[in-house]
């Protein structure tokens, strides 16, 4: 036996650049219709076939089978007419793979950067620091916020007298002294965030001098998953966000003892729930039915995961998209729940 896999012929959606364009049950197109002619052409003349297959005179095909997608329809039903032969309807394939799950690797791996690359200092009474230098991007909202106040006077002064465009104002021809008309004035320090020194240890880490003394703060980089806990008393639900570099500290042993990367003791009043990583397969509960999608983004900015439809297959679909905020709605709501599946995309128990 012999069986010979034809694609359909070019339709509507193969052309569509934009997901969100594209339609359940395309047509052909000018350009698949001309495919699908030259199609019919090649198998009405068994050009499939061997030569000694061919001479034989037999038939050319004995069985055509298609689904009851219409572009399935348009390439098939004229290679049937050229040869009378009627194709056979099979929905099997689309039944089937419509309960196929598809899973993508968790990225559970320390990889990526642990930090930024770039830091910042911090003063009391101001917040984070950072030096800037004098070019095109000192625009006046920017010199507004530069520290030394007779250093922001003399910058927001220069730059009036350009009309205030930072592309003439810091040419490279032109040069901004200090008020010894001296000395240039090439960078300046500038408030990135107004923020406590106790707020900074919470959330950024310290790069130390050799009296131990916190010089620059660093931005934590990536963040390497989520875990979910609820308060056993109030039952209220939120998330921690794990950091590449506290992920490589609990590995390593880097000032603590060495863990496992995700902590499931929170203390004697909080119960740990589920841990997430992007690409992670989870299940909500939408229209009563459990639908399947991928862990895409964990935002710690606003306190949110980003799911997106296991079957998706570009980024720029938002009817895709599922934003959820991490309270107590996940589970009383949505159900959220963590899957698995095996190699054929079927469901199994999930082990954390």
């Amino acid at each position: 036996m012999e069986l010979f896999l034809i694609r359909h012929a070019e339709s509507t959606n193969n052309i569509r650049k934009n997901e969100s364009d594209r339609v359940a049950d395309p047509e052909l197109n000018q350009r698949g219709l001309l495919q699908r002619d030259h199609l019919v052409n090649f198998i009405q003349n068994g050009l499939h076939l061997t030569n000694t297959e061919r001479k034989s005179g037999g038939k050319v095909l004995d069985h055509l089978y298609c689904s009851a997608m219409q572009r399935a329809l348009q390439t098939t039903q004229p290679i049937g007419q050229s040869i009378e032969l009627k194709p056979e309807l099979r929905n099997d394939l689309d039944k089937k793979l419509g309960t196929v799950v598809v899973a993508h690797a968790p990225n559970r791996k320390l990889s990526g950067a642990l930090h930024e690359d770039t830091g910042a200092g911090f003063i009391k009474g101001h917040g984070t620091v950072y030096r800037k230098l004098l070019n095109s991007e000192m625009t006046v909202k920017r010199a507004g916020k530069i520290i030394d106040p007779h250093v922001r006077a003399l910058v927001i002064d220069h730059l009036s007298q350009f009309e205030n465009d930072p592309k003439k104002a810091f040419a490279e021809e032109v040069t901004l002294f200090h008020n010894d008309e001296k000395t240039p004035i090439k960078r300046v320090r500038v408030l990135q965030s107004k923020t406590t020194l106790k707020k900074l240890e919470q959330t950024k880490f310290a790069v130390r001098d050799r009296q131990g003394k916190p010089f620059k703060w660093m931005t934590y980089g990536n963040i390497h998953h989520l875990e979910i806990v609820q308060d056993r008393q109030s039952d209220k639900v939120s998330g921690v966000f794990v950091t590449m570099m506290e992920a490589a500290k609990r590995a390593k042993g880097i000032e603590m003892p060495k863990q496992a990367l995700v902590q499931t003791e929170h203390g004697p009043d909080t119960e740990f729930l589920l841990a997430l990583h992007v690409n992670d397969l989870v299940s909500v509960e939408q229209e009563e039915e459990r639908k399947y999608y991928r862990v895409q983004t964990l935002d710690t900015g606003i306190n949110m995961i980003m799911l997106r439809l296991h079957t998706a297959s570009t980024l720029d679909n938002s009817r895709e998209e599922l934003h959820l905020s991490i309270n107590q709605l996940l589970f009383s709501q949505w159900h959220l729940q963590k899957e698995s599946v095996n190699v054929i995309g079927k469901l199994q128990p999930e082990h954390d």
